[in-house]
């Protein structure tokens, strides 16, 4: 196991470009930092689904906006902050899944990112201040 940087920071636009780039330069920094595999699986995995969800719903076509994304380390877990500037929403509101044992012509749409991100993450948490979503998640070190 590496020695972990204290915070890992980072500020794109809401552009599917950009969260492609930054997911990639993410797992590169993870695997400098020899971050374990199942750890770094799930943090990328719950990124890209709530900067993903971010980029498709938080903003009205053609207006630009920006996503802060913040990791930091901790004792025994990471603590992953999203903070856009996009409409006000919680993502962590919606009832978990209910049809997963349903074909998949029968699901509802939407919902599966989220459900991802609940059982991946040890906690979930959602705050609206200054005109701005603040999505955290936890992710156990072990």
């Amino acid at each position: 196991m590496g020695q972990y940087p204290t915070c890992i920071h980072s500020v794109i636009s809401n552009n599917p470009k950009d969260l492609n780039q930054f997911l990639e330069t993410l797992g590169s920094r993870l695997e400098e930092i020899e971050l374990e595999l199942v750890v770094a699986t799930r943090v990328q995995v719950c990124l890209d689904e709530m900067l993903s969800n971010a980029i498709k719903y938080g903003y009205p076509p053609e207006k630009t906006g920006q996503i802060e994304v913040s990791i930091t380390y901790e004792t025994d877990e990471i603590v992953v902050s999203v903070t856009d500037d996009g409409v006000p929403f919680d993502p962590f509101t919606r009832d978990d899944l209910d049809s997963l044992d349903l074909d998949i012509e029968d699901r509802e749409i939407g919902g599966l990112g989220i459900h991802i991100v609940k059982n991946m993450a040890s906690r979930v948490d959602h705050q609206r201040q200054t005109n701005r979503n603040i999505n955290r998640f936890w992710i156990p070190l072990s």
